[in-house]
């Protein structure tokens, strides 16, 4: 039984409950005895009728009844009827009397009426009774025979039912207006689940040649690493980039190399297993992961790759294209990262060698690990000492290019000058757990500036600060924090923490209550480089997040590559959907900052507001200034 279905057979007991007690008082009065006279002016008769009474408490009941009630003769004629009938039928209650009731329902109404009169039944049924100046009135109409009245008369109780049927009519409104609610909300949770399902691919793929990429390859990797610890049987990587392909760019135009990537990767996918993984790595890179390599697969792999790209000849115009390629082969204990920077290697010396042909990685490039040895060396006399150097970019608000914040950007000091990039040494902190000191460093800094650059400003400003994987996961990062805030005085919302999208990923209680802590605290939580990992709205709806930042490669790209403007405009979409501040990198047109500002982007950073600087030239030529 439906609710509609439930409500009215209520509203039809309760009609029901009236009706009997409205038809008991009615006995009760015919019981007590009434006095009328009828005149039937058709047949020319005058019918009386006569009970004797002392006492008439029941009339009284009767005229002060809410119902309509009257009596009835055999052949139809009102013998008595109350002051609410008459009002119900905004008639005189001297015309009523000795006149047919069914000349006062509605033409149609009118002969089931006086059949169920005739046959001298009892029951119940709705009309539309005509009132005197002609309007309908919804009515319930219960007629009751009674044995042993004089002349047969019969009981009569009309109901108005206009309430009931206005209440009836909103009920049926506000059910109509809650289903087309209830199809928006279906219509938006579907456009929801489509967007997402469309930036989750995005995310994980070329949108050029809808290969997986860096971050599902890496992903795919560490399965496969996995599962070669269980079996024994290794993995292969293989690195694989095109020899002068930013000529074909600089002399053919990028639509010509975009169609020959594609052509690259229609090649690969076609010579490869099943099981096995071409991705595009970036620009003219891509990687292939073979799965169940043995003793011989190095030169067989390395001959049936580069063969699909060698005949025939890969042309662009005019120019012929060939490739190098760097394999590097799993063995016990190699990380994922680890692997891939062995196979670049080879890759590079490929290409050192002339290009067009593979090579191996072995003992001959084991002087690569050397140079990482070096990073790590350089690193930690940096942290020693006076090495580390923290400079910031500003971050606008793009409505009106006001600096509001900086985001804290480290360097290394070179011992014969100039700074060393985050490039070459980030990616070795992390490996050998340095990153712990020096993020904490950098933290610590970074806490000092917001309140000199409010006094120099005149505004409040925020500082943002990078926090790593290994930070979350073996730090103690709310006590660093704390301290950090508490040594420069710093209230908690003016810090802002972004953490990479692969640290969202699998993320467990500890690190949930980690990030809840820190927003107890007044600190905002942010996704760095969004779009670039494998992390889904699906992961960062249910995070405790504040803003998402946007990846500058889909900035830059946002006029040559409807891909990345797609990008743009669904993760700007659905981070308002989230009640996320969203944040652009690397704008460097104001161009880009119209269009962002325009498509509701809150904030962005970029060498067209201030290239990254020292903490004193942070307010000094900002925007704001």
């Amino acid at each position: 039984m439906t609710a509609d279905e439930a409500d009215r057979d209520q509203v039809t007991a309760a009609l029901e409950y009236r009706l009997a007690v409205a038809e008991e008082s009615l006995r009760a009065l015919l019981a007590g005895g009434v006095d009328a006279i009828v005149m039937n002016a058709e047949r020319g008769e005058q019918r009386v009728y006569t009970l004797e009474t002392e006492d008439r408490p029941y009339r009284r009941l009767v005229e002060r009844m809410s119902e309509g009630a009257a009596l009835v003769a055999a052949d139809g004629l009102i013998v008595y009827a109350n002051e609410r009938l008459a009002s119900l039928l905004g008639v005189p209650l001297e015309r009523l009397l000795g006149g047919p009731f069914s000349d006062w329902l509605d033409e149609p109404e009118r002969a089931p009426f006086i059949a169920q009169l005739a046959a001298g039944t009892s029951g119940h049924a709705e009309h539309t009774a005509r009132r005197l100046d002609g309007t309908g009135v919804p009515v319930l109409v219960g007629l009751n025979t009674t044995e042993g009245s004089p002349g047969s008369l019969r009981c009569l109780i009309v109901i108005d039912l206009s309430q009931q049927k206005a209440q009836q009519q909103q009920v049926r409104r506000l059910n109509a207006k809650l289903t087309d609610q209830l199809a928006e909300l279906h219509r938006i949770n579907s456009d929801l689940e489509d967007a997402e399902r469309l930036l989750t691919y995005r995310t994980l793929h070329d949108p050029l040649t809808g290969l997986p990429n860096r971050a599902l390859f890496v992903n795919r990797l560490e399965q496969s690493l996995a599962a070669a610890a269980r079996t024994g049987h290794p993995v292969a990587v293989s690195f694989i980039d095109l020899d002068a392909f930013k000529r074909v760019n600089d002399t053919l135009g990028h639509a010509a190399g975009d169609l020959l990537l594609q052509e690259v990767a229609g090649r690969l996918s076609a010579v490869v297993r099943p099981n096995d993984t071409v991705a595009r790595f970036a620009g003219d890179e891509f990687l292939v992961l073979t799965v169940g390599a043995t003793s011989g697969l190095p030169v067989a792999l390395a001959d049936r790759l580069l063969g699909a790209l060698h005949e025939p000849p890969l042309r662009a115009g005019a120019e012929t294209v060939t490739a190098s390629m760097g394999l590097a082969v799993s063995y016990e204990g190699v990380a994922p990262e680890q692997l891939l920077r062995e196979a670049d290697a080879a890759m590079y010396h490929a290409k050192q060698a002339g290009g067009a042909r593979w090579e191996l990685f072995g003992s001959r490039l084991r002087a690569e690990l050397r140079n990482r040895r070096t990073a790590e060396q350089r690193l930690r006399k940096a942290l020693a000492g006076d090495g580390v150097r923290v400079l910031y970019q500003p971050i606008v608000d793009l409505a009106d290019g006001r600096a509001v914040g900086a985001e804290a950007l480290v360097r290394l000091q070179r011992s014969h000058g100039g700074l060393l990039s985050p490039a070459m040494f980030i990616a070795t902190a992390e490996e050998c757990g340095l990153i712990l000191p020096l993020g904490q460093r950098v933290l610590e800094c970074a806490c000092e500036q917001p309140l000199r650059w409010e006094h120099k400003s005149g505004h409040p400003w925020y500082v943002s600060v990078n926090v790593s994987p290994r930070q979350l996961a073996e730090a103690d990062l709310v006590a660093e924090v704390t301290a950090a805030l508490a040594a420069a005085t710093l209230p908690g919302d003016q810090l802002r923490l972004e953490i990479t999208e692969s640290a969202l990923l699998n993320v467990d209680p500890r690190v949930m209550n980690i990030l809840n802590e820190l927003r107890a605290m007044g600190i905002r939580i942010g996704v760095d480089d969004f779009g670039t990992g494998y992390a889904s709205m699906a992961y960062v709806r249910h995070l405790p997040l504040d803003f998402v930042k946007i990846d500058q490669s889909f900035v830059s790209g946002m006029y040559d590559d409807v891909h990345n403007l797609a990008m743009v405009e669904a993760t700007l979409a659905l981070s308002h959907r989230l009640g996320l501040e969203s944040v652009a990198e690397g704008i460097e047109t104001e161009a880009q900052w119209h269009q962002l500002r325009d498509l509701g982007c809150d904030k962005g950073q970029g060498f067209l507001f201030a290239r990254p600087t020292t903490s004193e030239l942070v307010c000094v030529g900002s925007p704001t200034q």
